[in-house]
């Protein structure tokens, strides 16, 4: 009985070691299996990436152009700026070169930030340029105005009025009167119409007078003219009246004027602002300093006149002679309308 037990539990004991042992290989074959398994996964997961990559360079390869077909690369700005400007004090400034810009504009790869900055700079530079050009136009009432600097209620000295003196190719009309008709008819000259025709000085000065013969009449001025006929034919009909008149009296005004024009001269005569005046005054760009042309015996002499300061008035050429020129230059700052 004892011995039955023993070998019972001794039977046991082996049964017992033997199932931990097939238990221990079970899971050892489980865990080997599982491991498999892992591996496997792995395995599968790495080649599907593997692909998944394949297919994005796949892609990327047909998106993307051969070389030949590629844009070059473009130069940076810096790179632009000193293969362009070697010396370096040429450098600063050199973004907004129009040398640059023509570069740009020749060449397809040039560095677009270039072109766009020179291109807005130059733009800057333009209206800039434009815009100061419009405020130097732009005329004020200032400039615009006459005799500035004079006062109310100031007396000026007249300015003396200056004596004509006749000219070579001067045309002049003579008119003798008197209460014996019979007596002048011979020194009044007229037309089939009983206009009186003119008496021209010729080339040398002299004035051809009927009954007379030649006067010297060069640089002699109306009045003299007048009183040396009235004493000549004083002496052959008695009680005559002599008036002479020059008829190629006439003052042109040119330039900057609304409506430039040539004035016939009447007696007492014509001032600047009077002829300016009849040739519809100046215009808003005109300079209001005039010129003013006069035809003297020796050449032209030039006058020039400030018509704003008061001094205008008292000026030698205020007062305009037969065959003066007015000249009415533009302003410098050219008004645009």
């Amino acid at each position: 009985m004892d011995g039955e037990a023993t070998r019972f539990v001794a039977s046991n004991g082996r049964n017992s070691g033997q199932r931990r042992s097939e238990h221990r290989l079970a899971e050892a074959s489980r865990t080997l299996k599982n491991l498999k398994i892992l591996k496997i996964f792995s395995a599968s997961e790495s080649a599907e990436r593997e692909s998944d990559s394949d297919k994005i360079s796949l892609e990327k390869s047909l998106l993307t152009p051969p070389d030949f077909f590629r844009t070059p690369s473009l130069p940076s700005q810096t790179e632009v700026i000193n293969s362009v400007f070697p010396n370096p004090k040429k450098q600063k400034n050199a973004l907004f070169s129009p040398k640059l810009l023509r570069m740009s504009k020749k060449n397809a790869t040039f560095a677009p930030d270039i072109q766009k900055q020179t291109t807005a700079y130059m733009k800057k530079t333009v209206f800039g340029i434009l815009l100061a050009l419009g405020f130097a136009a732009c005329a004020g009432p200032k400039q615009l105005a006459y005799w500035q600097d004079l006062q109310n209620g100031e007396t000026l000295s007249a300015a003396p009025m200056p004596a004509y003196l006749l000219q070579p190719g001067d045309q002049l009309t003579i008119r003798v009167s008197s209460f014996d008709h019979s007596a002048v008819a011979p020194f009044n000259i007229q037309d089939a119409q009983l206009r009186d025709i003119p008496y021209i000085i010729d080339d040398v000065g002299l004035l051809a007078f009927p009954g007379l013969g030649t006067i010297p009449a060069e640089g002699k001025t109306i009045t003299e003219i007048t009183t040396l006929l009235q004493d000549h034919i004083a002496t052959m009909a008695k009680g005559a009246v002599v008036r002479v008149e020059l008829v190629s009296a006439f003052v042109t005004v040119i330039g900057e004027v609304k409506a430039p024009t040539r004035i016939k001269l009447c007696p007492p005569g014509l001032t600047l602002a009077e002829a300016i005046t009849d040739a519809g005054d100046l215009r808003p760009n005109a300079s209001r300093i005039v010129t003013v042309l006069r035809k003297q015996k020796d050449g032209t002499q030039t006058f020039t006149v400030d018509l704003t300061k008061k001094e205008s008035l008292t000026s030698p050429a205020w007062q305009l002679l037969p065959g003066d020129v007015v000249y009415v230059a533009p302003r410098r700052g050219r008004l645009i309308y």
